[in-house]
This record gives structure tokens, C-alpha cells and sequence, in this order.
């Protein structure tokens, strides 16, 4: 039976607050519109008939001025969320705190579900991102950012809100809440909806911090500002993370290059993150799972491995995520590689993962990178 022999506390997840970036909109673009006619009461709005200026209400494209309804409001095409300011609707001091127009503490995130508190007083807020294959737009944003809520840092006591799971290895100094989602819409532009899986537990989906690797569409969704969204060898965009070149600030499994004006950003050395049915020690996007031993592995979402394999994460200094596949009928791989069990994927679960001897016992194996 292969056992993995390093030392791994889990995938550290960073644990940041949301930028504010809403905070320098302030109410400049409150009363934008998208050719709908003069801005209304509510900010965005029209005074006399025509079509809709963004952020109002809509039935079908037809009805908005920028001929783009989404999610039942007025949008518009975007390529950061800085082109997707919240809107102001109905402003009354006299409605109840953190609701829609009512009043609203800043420092305290007040204001409900898909509302942002902006000079106290709380707007309906958009995000910028992929709403169908190959198109991004503004869209209604759906989570919740109240406290114990998305995001909120549950390291020290592990306390979440309803419904909400404290992501991270009990102990570990970086957790955060995650709700249930459906699709990355539910999630900030940071977070993305994957399966988190333990063993043979079933899969759930949750909003889950991106990280160097995972697909994304806009710059606001890999995290830090310094950090891009690049394109890879086939043509598919990934996160990627701002370097030094000889600086050793990228995975050991990327290099620091010059993706264009002078901008230097950690590539994958296979040319790409993730693919459709990625073979074995071929890239694959996983995602924090509790780990097995010392290893932590998930189902692929993205670009998934082949029928029966799984997408394998080393240890927290490699951080290289890599296609483990089924070993063949009678327990073999190819060389350079080991059939390993873990018992929690299933007593018939085995699969063929890039190993190397260990020094100081050549009988024994331990995982190798795929990626040197």
C-alpha cells in the first residue's frame, strides 16, 4: 500500500478582506446611465418613458437602453468590477437599517444580502464577471457579507452563520465562511463554486478562494491587484501571480515571465492549468479538501482527470495540483510511478501517482512532482 511520507498542514487559505473598492465610487455613478434618458430618483434611473438605464429592472434585453438584462436588471459589458457601481434605488433615512435606501454603518456591514453600504446608506450592488461562456457583464450581486457570514474569518473559534461551513483545517490560522452555491455568481469575484469533497463523503459545492491556477475571466477575480488573469497555450485563462524574476515567488512548478508591458507573472511550466480529461501528472485544478494522511486530493471540476482519476494536491510548499489516474486491471503503472490506496476514496480506489525513492530508504517511496 503507498502511504505519502512528506509533511503537509493543509492547503493554507488566505484569509483577506473584500477590497473596497466601492468605497472611491462613492455616488459619482449613481446617476450613470446607458442611453435610457435622464437619471431618475433612484439613481440610474429615467424620468420619462424609454428604455431602462442600468441597474433598473428588466424583463428582456429589449427593455434596457444598453439592450443587455441580466439576472433581471439593466447591465452592461464589463471588464473589472469598477465598471459595475452600485446603484442607488428609492434612498429613505426612514427605512429600516440595511435594508434597500435605508440607512446603513459602513464598519459594521450592515446592509442584507446583495446590498453594499456606501456613504450610509445602503445600494444594490453589482459584480463584474462571466455570465455565460466567453461574456462578462454586470450582474446583481447574490452573497451575503454580514458578519459570520462569506468570508468572514472563522480561524480563531470556527463560528459561521446558518447554513454556513468554516473552510480550513481545524487549527489552521487562515479559515473563512463559505455558503452553499450553485454557480460562481453566488460567490465574490475572489471566490469561485467548487466541490469540496472528503474522502468518499459526498461532494458539496461552496464558494472557495481562487488561487494560482483556477480559471477566471476578469483581473478582480485572482485576488491581489498585482495579479492577473492570463490566457494559456490554449487560449483558456487561468489566475496567475505577480513575480521577481529571480526572486523565487513563484510555485516551484511555474516560472516568472513577461506577459506583456513589462508585466511579470507566474506561468505553469506545462503551458496550461487545467484541461478537459487530463491524463496522468498532467495539471488539474483542485481545490481545499480536508487532507488524507498527510495529502489532500479533491475530484477535479475543472479540465477533470480521466474517468476514475483524481486531482492530487502535494504539499503546501509545492502546491502543484497534478491528474492521478487509475492504475491498470492487475495494480501496475508506468515506471516511475506507484499504485497507491487511500482508504477513505473507497477500498476499490487505486491510482497511479508519480513517485521517487527516498534516500535514505530506497524500498520506500514518497510523491514526486510532476513539473521539476
Amino acid at each position: 500500500m503507498f502511504v505519502p511520507l512528506f509533511s503537509d498542514r493543509g492547503n493554507r487559505m488566505r484569509s483577506s478582506t473584500f477590497r473596497a473598492w466601492f468605497a472611491a465610487l462613492g455616488l459619482a455613478c449613481a446617476a450613470c446611465s446607458d442611453g435610457g434618458g435622464p437619471a431618475g430618483p433612484d439613481g440610474g434611473g429615467q424620468a420619462d418613458a424609454g428604455p431602462a438605464a442600468y441597474g433598473l429592472p428588466c424583463a428582456k434585453d429589449e427593455d434596457c437602453g444598453s439592450k443587455l438584462c441580466v439576472d433581471k436588471f439593466c447591465s452592461r459589458a464589463c471588464r473589472k468590477q469598477a465598471e459595475c457601481p452600485p446603484v442607488r434605488s428609492d434612498p429613505n433615512p426612514s427605512k429600516r437599517a440595511g435594508t434597500l435606501g435605508g440607512p446603513c454603518d459602513p464598519k459594521d456591514k450592515s446592509c442584507g444580502p446583495g446590498l453594499v453600504c456606501v456613504a450610509n446608506e445602503c445600494l444594490r450592488a453589482f459584480d463584474c464577471g462571466e455570465v455565460e461562456p466567453g461574456k462578462t457583464s454586470c450582474y446583481a450581486r447574490r452573497y451575503d457579507s454580514r458578519p459570520y457570514t462569506m468570508g468572514h474569518d472563522c480561524s480563531i473559534d470556527g463560528r459561521c452563520a446558518q447554513s454556513y461551513k468554516c473552510m480550513g483545517v481545524p487549527g489552521d490560522t487562515e479559515r473563512y465562511c463559505a455558503p452553499a452555491c450553485k454557480t460562481d455568481q453566488d460567490c465574490p469575484a475572489a471566490f469561485r463554486c467548487a466541490s469540496a469533497q472528503t474522502g468518499n463523503r459526498p461532494a458539496e459545492k461552496r464558494c472557495m478562494r481562487r488561487q494560482f491556477g483556477h480559471p477566471c475571466a476578469v483581473e478582480d477575480q485572482c485576488g491581489d491587484a498585482a495579479n492577473l488573469c492570463i490566457a494559456d497555450v490554449n487560449q483558456k485563462k487561468y489566475c496567475s501571480k505577480a513575480c521577481v524574476k529571480g526572486g523565487n515567488t513563484c510555485p516551484p512548478f511555474a516560472t516568472c515571465e513577461d506577459v506583456g508591458n513589462g508585466k511579470l507573472q507566474c506561468r505553469h511550466k506545462a503551458g496550461y492549468a487545467f484541461k478537459p480529461e487530463a491524463k496522468l501528472c498532467e495539471p488539474c485544478v483542485a481545490h481545499y479538501t480536508l487532507p488524507e494522511g498527510n495529502t489532500e486530493f479533491t475530484v477535479a471540476e475543472e479540465g477533470g482527470c480521466v474517468a476514475g482519476g483524481f486531482c492530487l494536491r502535494l504539499n503546501s510548499y509545492s502546491r502543484e495540483d497534478y491528474c492521478a489516474t487509475p492504475c491498470d486491471a492487475e495494480g501496475k503503472c508506468p515506471d516511475g510511478y506507484s499504485c497507491g490506496k487511500f482508504s477513505s476514496l473507497g477500498e476499490n480506489t487505486k491510482l497511479c501517482m508519480k513517485t521517487k525513492p527516498l534516500p535514505e530508504d530506497p524500498t520506500r517511496k514518497t510523491l514526486d512532482t510532476c513539473f521539476p
